[in-house]
């Protein structure tokens, strides 16, 4: 297992196809609700506890898991103001995806989340604010946005040409 500390809200750990298959697991078959998918995060989590890497779980975590080309990667992003306990896990393929903003505030806090990422479009329909990212968007600034939302991959061009078309393209507000 190979573990990296990006910065002290994220840590990233890459297990090979044979240390998932050791643990019971395939990329496949990794989803929360699951509890060998529990056990498998919960084993990743005490191996970077046994590494010695000072890493808090004091707030709400985000578990994302990334498909390597043999295994993958889980990156565990601790999240800013929201209470604590609360986990999830995103599988998400480096896509163009969108964050679905339930209301004006999510959307504020979301944008300020992605103002380092390049290539944002907002768009409107009803009272909902659909947030278009890129796929070379930052991996922490796009955890720390899907807190205000739903993030969800975009990919073909199906959806992007949906946004265009259904729903009225917005200025980012500030």
């Amino acid at each position: 297992m190979n573990i990296v500390v990006v910065n002290e809200y994220r840590v990233e750990a890459e297990l090979t196809g044979e240390e998932l298959e050791s643990l019971g697991v395939s990329f496949e078959k990794l989803d929360y609700a699951d509890v060998e998918t529990r056990r498998v995060i919960q084993t990743v989590l005490g191996e970077i506890r046994d590494a010695g890497v000072d890493f808090s779980l004091s707030g709400r975590v985000l578990i994302e898991a990334q498909r390597l080309p043999d295994g993958c990667r889980f990156c565990f992003s601790l999240l800013e103001d929201a209470a604590p306990g609360l986990r999830q896990l995103i599988k998400r393929p480096r896509l163009p995806c969108v964050l679905v903003c339930e209301d004006r505030t999510a959307l504020r806090r979301g944008l300020r989340r992605l103002a380092p990422v390049a290539g944002t479009t907002v768009y409107a329909r009803g009272d909902r604010f659909y947030i278009y990212v890129r796929a070379d968007a930052d991996e922490t600034a796009l955890c720390r946005a899907a807190e205000f939302g739903e993030l969800r991959p975009a990919d073909g061009a199906l959806l992007p040409a949906f946004l265009e078309e259904y729903c009225v393209r917005m200025e980012p507000e500030n």
